[in-house]
């Protein structure tokens, strides 16, 4: 048993530097995309539109919002599934990630994930239609507000949908970004 914590925690050092040490894209063209390996694409899309919001994130909103669709794209949906995966769409929406919404819909319907859409666009009509419930406790905003919310909202149902379709996300974002490098072009 000793031996797999230390594999395990070796692995864990391992992947931590990896990700410490990784390139980060200040500009992106057609070869550059081509270069970045499959495993590494997403996130180096993820972390070039960070690179443009800097450290000011009062801006994340306008700069999110002034890029390319292809770049929104990538960012809604990446951070629509890290969400729902964490905490549900509950959290997608208390949390700033729910302001893209409509593009990551737009996006999985790009990205030929019309299921995900459906099941997006299902949960915005619910946050909507609980609108002034959400809005209670986001005005308490604390972390017992959030954690009680949960009982308060169907959205948790549409967790279950989300998880059910199946379908690798990342390689619809991949695949799409190999398919279109030129739309991830900037500096």
């Amino acid at each position: 048993m000793e031996s797999d914590d230390v594999d395990f925690e070796e692995t864990l050092r391992k992947s931590i530097k990896e990700f410490k040490n990784r390139t980060i894209y200040t500009s992106l063209d057609p070869d550059t995309i081509a270069s970045i390996p499959d495993d590494k694409l997403e996130h180096a899309i993820i972390d070039y539109i960070y690179t443009k919001i800097g450290d000011d994130w009062d801006n994340q909103r306008e700069v999110v919002d002034a890029l390319p669709a292809s770049f929104r794209g990538i960012f809604a949906t990446w951070w629509l599934e890290a969400e729902v995966n964490n905490g549900g769409f509950n959290q997608y929406f208390w949390n700033p990630s729910g302001y893209w919404a409509e593009d990551a819909i737009s996006a999985f319907h790009e990205y030929g994930a019309d299921e995900y859409a459906e099941v997006a666009r299902k949960a915005v009509a619910m946050f909507l239609a609980e609108a002034e419930t959400h809005k209670e406790f986001r005005e308490l905003g604390t972390l017992e507000a959030f954690s009680e919310s949960y009982d308060h909202t169907a959205l948790g149902d549409l967790d279950n949908e989300f998880w059910d379709i199946g379908e690798d996300l990342s390689q619809k974002r991949i695949s799409y970004i190999r398919e279109n490098p030129e739309k991830f072009t900037g500096n």
